[in-house]
């Protein structure tokens, strides 16, 4: 849970970041392989969520596989998904250096630096692991401070990046 808060992080930064201020990534380059090691990471936690036992409403603990991935399928992997698509990836298929402004692809690559923010959807998760530990009793004292620190911190953040984005 923590390598997840802090690839979460990452995550809040870098996307608005690089959909604000046009920043590519090299291919093959050290961000190149923390980002695909994020992706992948993202990627196989969806696969293990179909195979992850949890409690029911009544505090029952449930195993079988048909439950969890019916549970799984109808409350949190539609937001998993999209935020694990591989849009960076896709758009290396249509980059191919001849996208001019006049062009099909320009339209089709602007439309997938906009699907990268999808990624954002991955925050939701901090909900989820908050979930978990709201039963310590350092959790419920500070979790309301931090959550709020945090939304501020990245309220700010995100309306900085987009400002750039469209000054420019």
């Amino acid at each position: 849970d923590i390598l997840q808060v802090v690839f979460l992080c990452f995550v809040s930064y870098s996307v608005p970041y690089r959909a604000g201020f046009g920043v590519e990534i090299e291919l093959l380059s050290a961000w190149w392989y923390l980002d695909t090691l994020i992706d992948l990471y993202f990627i196989v936690d969806l696969i293990l969520n179909f195979f992850t036992a949890f409690y029911d409403n009544n505090g029952v603990r449930e195993g079988r596989p048909v439950m969890i991935a019916k549970t799984y399928l109808r409350g949190w992997f539609i937001i998993d998904f999209v935020s694990c698509l591989p849009v960076q990836y896709i758009m290396l298929l249509f980059d191919n250096g001849t996208a001019d402004k006049e062009g099909g692809n320009f339209r089709v690559i602007k439309g997938l630096r906009l699907l990268r923010l999808s990624k954002m959807l991955r925050l939701a998760r901090i909900k989820r692991i908050l979930a978990k530990y709201e039963n310590l009793e350092f959790v419920q004292q500070y979790s309301g401070m931090l959550a709020l620190m945090f939304i501020i911190a990245f309220a700010g953040h995100l309306l900085a990046c987009f400002w750039y984005m469209i000054g420019v």
